[in-house]
């Protein structure tokens, strides 16, 4: 390996280290492996250290603690998700420029595929900064993010629930005799009883299992995916799978998630791996009063990866001034407006 490819390795390494070491979630195994990767090298120790004095000094993280998160290490010996940590950022770039990059994903609208005879319930719809959970006839229950909307429809022969907007979160009574669909863009997910998380942004649908086995397949209707079940052709996820579908493609793209911490936006938490600044600034919206805008569609793909609470947006964004050529308007008390800056 090249020196400069040596270094951007260690640097990634030492920046994921410092995010899901302030996470608040302990786990000895994961402590053991970055105090190894810490004695690996001394190049190592001085990377972290630079890199935690750095959001140190933008109040992003408390230096001061010594908390360390449960997650599996990747092949550069740091973990590759978490769920709990306060704000940070990471680029493949210098110290000083580094820290944030992403997915394009945004809140979208969908359509209510109406199908047989049936109790359909009153559509659910959060409002920004809400979070809600409700209980259906059957006993399963989902946890809606904010500005979320589902509807349910439930026959003698298959539950459905249509995911319109926003993400998700559902735990699935068993029952084999009734089928649990979930409708999301043109995907639909298939389980008898399970516990998954479903976030539908306007061109990407992501899946996340935290128990049991989900199906993932393109059909229009659940009658006729119930019907030709064993020939559709349909991805098979279990307990920490995830995938990222494209809505009008078939292109999937799988990764890898605990478990425990899917969905961390329940417990107040927006994480984020290698996404887009679009779906970042999708999903803060969601939850803070003061919108962010992004001026020109250049910033829209400025890859990022971050973790920070649903009340640590305004952080969020002072964080993305230090590290990126981006300049944050904040005149107008409705809105922040993000512009590109000139290097």
């Amino acid at each position: 390996m090249r020196e400069a490819e040596r270094r951007q390795s260690i640097e990634q390494a030492a920046r994921r280290w410092v995010v899901y070491l302030h996470s608040g979630d302990i786990d000895p195994q994961v402590r053991r492996t970055f105090e190894a990767w810490l004695i690996a090298d001394p190049a190592h120790a001085r990377a972290y250290r630079d890199h935690e004095q750095l959001m140190g000094d933008l109040s992003l993280i408390d230096v001061r603690s010594d908390r360390t998160v449960g997650q599996p290490a990747n092949d550069t010996g740091a973990p590759a998700s978490s769920s709990r940590t306060p704000s940070l950022w990471r680029q493949a770039a210098p110290i000083a420029a580094a820290l944030v990059f992403g997915i394009v994903c945004l809140a979208a609208l969908g359509v209510w595929r109406p199908f047989g005879e049936g109790a359909s319930l009153p559509a659910v719809e959060t409002q920004i900064a809400e979070i809600r959970t409700v209980t259906l006839p059957d006993g399963s229950s989902v946890t809606l993010g904010a500005r979320s909307k589902i509807q349910t429809r439930f026959t003698d022969g298959i539950r459905l629930v249509t995911l319109s907007e926003g993400e998700a979160f559902f735990d699935v009574t068993p029952d084999p005799s009734r089928p649990f669909y979930v409708d999301a863009g043109d995907r639909l997910i298939r389980v008898v009883g399970t516990r998954f998380d479903v976030r539908r942004g306007d061109q990407k649908i992501k899946i996340s299992v935290v128990e049991g086995v989900v199906e993932v397949m393109r059909a229009d209707n659940p009658v006729v995916a119930e019907t030709t079940h064993s020939a559709l052709a349909k991805e098979v996820l279990r307990a920490g799978d995830q995938v990222v579908t494209s809505i009008g493609a078939d292109d999937v793209r799988w990764s890898a998630v605990e478990p425990e911490k899917a969905a961390s936006w329940r417990r107040g938490w927006l994480t984020y791996e290698n996404a887009s600044l679009s779906e970042i600034v999708a999903d803060a919206n969601r939850y803070n009063l003061r919108q962010i805008e992004l001026e020109s569609d250049e910033l829209k793909n400025i890859r990022i990866t971050a973790a920070f609470g649903t009340d640590q947006i305004e952080q969020f964004v002072a964080g993305l001034e230090a590290s990126q050529p981006i300049s944050a308007d904040k005149s107008n008390p409705d809105h922040i407006v993000l512009r590109a800056r000139d290097p």
